[in-house]
């Protein structure tokens, strides 16, 4: 049984999903738990924020983002080949 399987609500889902993967990138890299902009499909007045991780080198990934879009059931191969990706950047530098 997946975490996006379990009889939580969307909420409750989304914050575990939330904590695993930010823990676990935090494993990875060196950073810290931040707010950070989430992407918009249109210009906007104000920019929203999400819960995500800044890095010792300034990049950020949302992962309150990412933690929605699991639950919406996109493809986890690809979520994991792009954090995947980011760690080995995050990691050269």
């Amino acid at each position: 049984m997946a975490i996006r399987d379990f009889d939580l609500d969307s909420t409750e889902r989304q914050e575990l999903i939330t904590y695993l993967l930010g823990c676990w990138y935090l494993d990875q890299v060196d950073g810290a738990w931040a707010y950070v902009p989430m992407l918009v499909e249109q210009p906007a007045l104000y920019l929203s924020f999400g819960v995500g991780i800044e890095t010792k080198q300034g990049s950020m990934i949302n992962v309150a983002e990412s933690a929605r879009e699991i639950i919406e059931g996109h493809d986890l191969g690809f979520k994991e080949a792009i954090y995947t990706a980011n760690v080995r950047v995050e990691n050269q530098g």
